[in-house]
């Protein structure tokens, strides 16, 4: 809600139709966020702090003053730490049992899965993110560069997780879902292809073939 409530976007979005944003929205966010803080407070002091560490990076990229969302680090950083390791670390500080040597060579592969992923959904935004004066890397390098990225980084994870599934790290039956990734490969080869980065439809195929 704040990533909306800060682009004002009107247009349509990845699995979301074109409508206008609400009044209060900003509101409405932050109200969310002190109410996951306070649930979180339930779970225990692990739990919290992965929460209140999402929630600051929420406001960090979504806050007018700071906008780290436009930023060319920040930007990365929010996605990959707080969508790559935080979210699902919460999960396991109210999972049983003491965290694996295993959830945290996942939680790496996830992170760098996501910032592919994160770099992919900006491919088409290149004008958007350019009239807000964002420095994000379509703007900088363009939309070739941004899919290029994306592709390479989450190539790389699925290669690490399919290793390690062949040795044994990972349960073998996994191994069923690799062909389902040469077909998400190639529909990315092919939208490095389309002028200007395609558009939310691109996306949309890439994740659901994901």
């Amino acid at each position: 809600w704040l990533n909306a409530a800060l682009d004002r976007e009107a247009a349509g979005a990845i699995f979301a139709r074109a409508r206008p944003v609400p009044r209060g929205l900003e509101r409405a966010a932050y109200v969310a966020l002190a109410l996951a803080v306070g649930v979180a407070t339930a779970a225990g002091a692990r739990t919290t702090v992965c929460v209140v560490a999402s929630a600051l990076l929420a406001v960090a990229y979504s806050h007018p003053r700071l906008a780290w969302k436009g930023h060319p680090l920040g930007g990365p950083l929010v996605n990959g730490l707080g969508y790559g390791i935080l979210s699902p670390l919460v999960g396991a500080t109210v999972a049983p049992g003491a965290p694996s040597p295993r959830l945290f060579v996942t939680l790496g592969l996830w992170s760098v899965w996501l910032l592919g992923a994160y770099f992919a959904a900006q491919a088409f935004q290149e004008a958007d993110d350019r009239r807000r004066g964002y420095r994000t890397l379509v703007v900088t390098h363009g939309p070739a560069a941004a899919l290029r990225v994306a592709r390479r980084l989450m190539g790389a994870a699925i290669l690490g997780a399919l290793v390690l599934t062949v040795a044994g790290v990972y349960p073998r039956l996994t191994l069923l879902a690799y062909p389902g990734f040469l077909l998400a490969d190639a529909w990315m080869a092919r939208w490095q292809r389309e002028p200007d980065g395609g558009g939310p439809r691109w996306a949309v195929g890439l994740f659901v073939r994901m």
